[in-house]
């Protein structure tokens, strides 16, 4: 990068907002706007660029640095400028206007290709690349041509899938048997799939809701599959995945699964997904010591006993389970991520117990008192969405937080956040916030979220690094929806903004219009004064519209 006094003030101030993406030669860019404002970045030491809902790339004719590339959702349509001679790997995911790349061998370097997501109609300018791994997934793309993939000789990984089109793998038998295959094949009936058995030893296999498959005739032949995904298939039973003792990730959901005895002899499963099914016990599970990710969420009913031998687990979701305590989940001392949601009656005291969580979601589940999460020192991420009566006190002793998100929540205060010093992700959208001062020390907040909320002076923020980037560019904190009418001194909302605000939150049901006009406006009268005197009005109201509610 060339010397500071060369610089321009705009550039300088670039580098300081986005001092620790450079330092660690990482960066993130999420708009034209923001790209054009760093036309210099070919001069940055960056060697890993993410582009996101950007529709002009030019900024990036030229860099000798950077070595991954990722140009995600972005509208465009070719790539031909682009002189980056040392790229090693480009993501093209998303990015549905392109259908070709011209001078591909340009890209001399270059080991890893994604183009998921994508229309590209052939593959020919791929012939002879040096390619390592390749993924078409999700790219209608019909393999017509099958000189393409044998040109490909250093090819180790290729991910492709069928999707709502006519399916024919045969041209995939010409690949090496070192190469690792995973196809996914979504939504296709009455599909043909003979050439399976022809085909290399496969290592992953993904099939969602394709009708009339014959799957045990087509895996014969496949017994060294390490992951499976049998996703909303309606077969009468899958006792033949007893063969695959190997196994290590299998996925069963959406499939009317009512016990897992099948699974009995798959010992070796590090990773199994049997969420959405009618499962209601687990003990056939019971000699799973080695699973570390177990998903068995919306199984209403089910039993979780059988937890206690899976002493291995890290990452568990129960959520949509109706689950009423936690007590079988005491000795998972290993576990780290934790999916509770949407069991309303369940008891989160026994959480005390599982220290070395990183990552706990709470959503929907009518809690108030959180006080047990001060024992959870190694938390890390949060999600208590939808959570309309909380306390959120206890979260001032989560120091170690980075990533927070409690929307829909009926959050007034967010004064005990100060503390949390540490976080890069904040989401306290559809609030009742006005007051985002204890935000002032969180250096480090990378993304914000505060869309619908009452913050109408953005002063005490506007140092953050990304402040201009995700609070004004995008949010402006739906000041045009709200019909927010403030300043600095002074709080003041209409009426009619209020109950249209409350009925939107589900506040006033029952209570006829005029009927709670009338009550909003006798307390809104007293909320001329400072921050603290409207949100301490602005609770009296909630309070005063529910046992209004609860009378009638």
């Amino acid at each position: 990068m060339k010397d500071t006094e060369q610089l321009t003030e705009n550039e300088l101030k670039f580098i300081l907002n986005y001092k620790n993406q450079i330092q660690n030669g990482a960066l993130r860019v999420y708009s034209n706007y923001q790209l054009e404002n760093i036309a210099f970045i070919s001069k940055l030491n960056i060697s890993k660029l993410t582009i996101q809902y950007c529709i002009n790339i030019r900024t990036l004719l030229h860099s000798e640095t950077i070595k991954e590339l990722t140009i995600d959702n972005c509208s465009i349509n070719n790539i031909d400028d682009l002189q980056l001679e040392n790229l090693e790997v480009l993501n093209l995911s998303g990015n549905n206007e392109m259908s070709q790349i011209l001078n591909f061998s340009r890209f001399k370097n270059l080991k890893q290709l994604s183009l998921s997501n994508n229309f590209f109609s052939d593959i020919s300018f791929l012939r002879d690349a040096k390619l390592t791994k390749l993924n078409l997934q999700e790219s209608n793309l019909v393999l017509n041509d099958t000189t393409v993939l044998t040109s490909l000789l250093e090819l180790k990984e290729l991910s492709i899938s069928y999707f709502r089109q006519s399916v024919d793998i045969q041209p995939l038998q010409v690949l090496q048997s070192s190469v690792k295959l995973k196809i996914s094949i979504f939504y296709i009936e009455n599909l043909n799939f003979d050439n399976l058995k022809t085909l290399p030893p496969l290592q992953e296999l993904y099939i969602s809701g394709c009708q009339g498959i014959n799957v045990f005739g087509q895996l014969q032949n496949q017994k060294k599959l390490q992951k499976l995904h049998l996703i909303s298939q309606t077969l009468e039973n899958f006792n033949f995945l007893k063969q695959f003792t190997i196994l290590k990730e299998l996925n069963l959901s959406y499939s009317r699964i009512s016990d897992l005895t099948m699974l009995q002899q798959m010992d070796q499963l590090l990773h199994l997904t049997v969420s959405n099914n009618k499962i209601k016990e687990i003990s056939d599970l019971s000699n799973f010591s080695s699973l570390q990710y177990f998903d068995i969420s919306n199984n209403p009913g089910v039993d979780l006993m059988a937890l206690i031998f899976m002493r291995n687990l890290k990452y568990l979701n129960i959520s949509k389970s109706e689950i009423k305590d936690l007590s079988d989940l005491n000795v998972l001392s290993n576990l780290e991520n934790l999916n509770i949601s949407e069991n309303p009656r369940i008891n989160i005291s026994e959480l005390k117990y599982l220290t070395n969580l990183i990552s706990l979601v709470s959503c929907h589940n009518q809690l108030q008192n959180i006080s047990v999460f001060k024992y959870l020192f190694n938390l890390k991420e949060l999600e208590i969405g939808y959570n309309y009566q909380i306390d959120i006190t206890p979260l001032q002793y989560l120091t170690q937080l980075t990533k927070l998100s409690m929307y829909n929540c009926y959050i007034i205060d967010i004064s005990v956040l100060r503390p949390l010093c540490e976080l890069e992700y904040l989401n306290i959208s559809n609030n009742y916030i006005i007051n985002i001062q204890p935000l002032i020390l969180m250096t480090k907040l990378a993304q914000l979220y505060i869309l619908y909320n009452y913050v109408s002076d953005f002063t005490d923020i506007r140092h953050l690094p990304y402040f201009d980037q995700y609070v004004i560019k995008y949010q402006r904190v739906a000041t045009h929806k709200q019909q927010l009418l403030a300043n600095t001194q002074q709080q003041i909302f209409t009426t009619t903004t209020i109950v249209r605000e409350l009925r939107a939150k589900r506040q006033i049901i029952r209570i006829r219009r005029d009927q709670a006009r009338n009550i909003v406006r006798k307390l809104i009268l007293k909320c001329y004064t400072s921050h603290l005197q409207f949100a301490d009005t602005l609770k009296t109201l909630f309070l005063t519209l529910n046992n209004s509610e609860t009378q009638q």
